[in-house]
Order: structure tokens, then C-alpha cells, then sequence
């Protein structure tokens, strides 16, 4: 059985909701006789607007009122669904509203950020559904801070097994321990940390002296634990990179939209018909 998520919520409530307001203005748009050209200045045209300017502003009072992607709680999990497929349907009704009218004007502006407000919101979908099982630190397993404090711990603990050792000792240390936490740019390049090979463990393991074996074997469980945390944080560093470019370009655009929308309003109703 298929678990239920946010976007599914309820057998598809919100979709259903969405899908059928959808349907019902477009049948009335196809079936509207106005006097003058369809616009957003037609009763119906007014009324479509009305519905997308409440509908902006519960999307707006979400951002605010969220407080984590991954609450238990029901009514939050409810309202995310709302959010998601109520932006989607803001994409015909807003043009619907506008009787498909567009021209270089603050209200064709209002439209486009709307839009770009809508597609970075699922790409915030997407992330959200692919990135969870990678998302550590928001979900109580050690922020990434920490990930770093113990793989620098691990580092320490090297330092200490390799005093008063022989050279052969320490070249085999540095040939082994050759990680290291790379910078986001190389991340973003696909930089990845790679483990080490048993082959490799082993042909470095012979040159070293019988009474040191026992040291090599602890330095070698060390490294494998510094590889562990490294892939950690490697994850995390990315999943904190994509969220936060997400939430630097959804949450402007939404106010961006907002502020357009009083604008947009404001015009409307001062200098009338667009």
C-alpha cells in the first residue's frame, strides 16, 4: 500500500478541491456572454480575482504560519496539501481572471511574479520529497556543525596514535587518511568522498612492523569512521544548500507577489479598468 504524503493527503482532498474550482471557471468562462471583451474589469472577471486574491493571501499566511515541513501535526500536513494545489490552480485562474489579456503593465507583472513564486514552489515540492531521508540535522541526528566537531575528533585521535610510531608508521597514515572536507563549490561540481579499497588497506598494512600492526588496525577503523562522517556531511552541506536556495528565491517572490497584488488592487480600483 502507497503511503499517504502531503501532496496525496486524504485520497487527493486538496487536488479534488482545486481540480473542480478549476473546472467550474472554466465553464463559466466558456459559457460567459459579457458585454465587452472578457477582462478582469467583467463581473466574472472580478469575481475570479477576488477568489485568486484570497487564495495569494492564504498562501502568504502559510509561509507564516508553517513552522516545519515535518510536523505530526494533522492541520499543519492539511494546510501544506492546500498550499501546494491551490498554487498550482492559481496558474489558469489567474488568466482566467485576466481574460487571457496581457500587456507590459504592473498587472502582467503581478501575473509573472505570481508564476515564478508557483514554479520555485515545486521545485520546494520536489526538494522536499526527494531530499527528507537525507535531511539530518532537521530531524534531530546531529547538525552539520557537529558532523564536523566529530570527524575533526576522529582526526584527533589519529594524531594521538601516531605519536612516537615509525616512519613507515606515518607514511602509511598519510597514504590511508587522505580525507578531507571539501568546499561547496567542489561539491557542486561532484566532488564525492571515495572509501577506501580492502586491497588497499592491506598492501599499506605490510609495510608496516609487527609491534605497530595492532595501531594500523585502530588507524584504519579511525579512517573508515572519518569516511562515514565525511559522506554525512558531504549529504548534508547539499541538502542545506538546495533548501536554502529555495527558500531565499520562494519566500521573496512570494512577498514580491504580495505587494504587487495591493498594487495591482489599488490601480484597479483607482484608475479603473486596466
Amino acid at each position: 500500500m502507497t503511503q499517504e504524503n502531503f501532496l496525496s493527503l486524504y485520497r487527493w482532498r486538496w487536488l479534488s478541491y482545486a481540480t473542480i474550482a478549476v473546472v467550474l471557471f472554466v465553464v463559466w468562462y466558456l459559457f460567459d456572454n459579457p458585454i465587452f471583451p472578457q477582462s478582469g474589469s467583467t463581473f466574472y472577471g472580478y469575481t475570479v480575482g477576488i477568489v485568486c486574491g484570497l487564495a495569494m493571501v492564504y498562501l502568504l499566511w502559510f509561509g507564516v504560519r508553517k513552522r516545519s515541513y515535518f510536523s505530526s501535526a494533522g492541520t499543519l500536513k492539511e494546510m501544506l496539501s492546500a498550499h501546494v494545489w491551490i498554487g498550482c490552480a492559481l496558474l489558469i485562474l489567474v488568466p482566467l481572471h485576466a481574460g487571457f489579456r496581457f500587456h507590459w503593465n504592473v498587472h502582467t507583472v503581478t501575473y509573472l511574479f505570481c508564476v515564478a513564486t508557483i514554479v520555485t514552489g515545486i521545485w520546494g515540492v520536489y526538494l522536499y520529497r526527494t531530499l527528507p531521508e537525507r535531511i539530518k540535522s532537521n530531524r534531530g541526528e546531529g547538525s552539520l556543525r557537529n558532523l564536523i566537531e566529530q570527524f575533526e575528533s576522529l582526526q584527533q585521535s589519529l594524531r594521538k596514535l601516531e605519536q612516537g610510531k615509525s616512519d613507515a608508521f606515518l607514511r602509511f597514515i598519510e597514504a590511508l587518511d587522505t580525507y578531507r572536507i571539501p568546499s561547496l563549490p567542489q561539491l557542486l561540481f561532484g566532488a564525492r568522498a571515495v572509501s577506501l579499497a580492502q586491497g588497499q588497506s592491506a598492501r599499506a598494512l605490510e609495510s608496516i612492523p609487527d609491534g605497530e600492526r595492532t595501531d594500523a588496525l585502530a588507524a584504519i577503523s579511525l579512517i573508515d569512521k572519518r569516511y562515514e562522517f565525511l559522506v554525512r556531511i558531504e549529504h548534508e552541506t547539499l541538502v542545506q544548500f538546495w533548501l536554502k536556495s529555495w527558500l531565499i528565491t520562494h519566500v521573496p517572490l512570494a512577498c514580491g507577489s504580495m505587494v504587487l497584488l495591493i498594487i495591482h488592487i489599488f490601480s484597479v480600483l483607482y484608475f479603473g479598468k486596466p
